[in-house]
């Protein structure tokens, strides 16, 4: 059985006696620093892990993030054209359907009457549906290869709106 009833002889000094079977009564003195300094000196190494195991976790998030946009990253190309009436005159505000082997996308002509988009290899579909005044165009059948530009323009033919049409 051990008992430790502290004794302080010195302030940064601890005596501690013991009763050890088949020696008897051992007096241990262990120099230790005053209480403040101990806890600072705990803050410190408390900051160091801290800052050690921060710099760990950015380092493992930056190499696991290359490596998944390494994996999932695949060759893209474009696809881009305008849309126009009968009259050669640019259709903003269209919507643009394109379809593909698990994906769909709607995009719209911008002011000038362009559309955009980059999408990864492969075989797609496109065509602008009815509505606003415009007949929709056919399907069309594109194949995007990576980092080449493949052009489409879409020329709609307008719904008659007035009543005195047939």
């Amino acid at each position: 059985m051990l008992n430790f009833p502290a004794k302080i002889s010195q302030p940064d000094t601890h005596t501690y006696s013991a009763k050890l079977k088949g020696v008897g009564v051992c007096k241990i003195s262990k120099k230790t620093k005053p209480p403040a300094q101990r806890i600072l000196q705990l803050h410190r190494t408390n900051m160091k892990l801290t800052f050690l195991t921060t710099i760990l976790l950015l380092l493992i998030l930056t190499v696991s993030f290359a490596q998944t946009s390494a994996v999932k990253r695949k060759p893209v190309g474009k696809l881009s054209g305008l849309v126009l009436d009968e009259g050669d005159a640019r259709v903003v505000n269209v919507k643009i359907i394109i379809k593909g082997k698990k994906f769909r996308r709607v995009i719209k002509s911008n002011d000038e009457g362009q559309f955009e988009i980059w999408l990864p290899k492969g075989r797609y579909e496109i065509r602008v549906p009815e509505e606003n005044g415009w007949y929709g165009s056919k399907h069309k059948q594109l194949h995007i290869i990576p980092q080449k530009t493949v052009k489409h323009n879409f020329v709609l033919r307008g719904i008659r709106q007035d009543v005195n049409h047939p």
